[in-house]
């Protein structure tokens, strides 16, 4: 998952998919996140599940 996605990033692609939205049997699957970005701002947004 791509953090920074031009449509939807991968924040709000994530809580879709652990919100059950796109089904129950979706909302346990790993998500691995990628990005470039290394600020401090981010690795916390990340950590909290903001």
């Amino acid at each position: 998952m791509d953090l920074q996605m031009p449509i939807m990033d991968g924040y709000e692609a994530s809580e879709k998919i652990r919100s059950g939205e796109l089904g129950e049997d979706k909302k346990d699957i790993p998500i691995i996140a990628v990005t470039a970005d290394v600020s401090e701002k981010a690795k916390e947004k990340v950590k909290d599940g903001e």
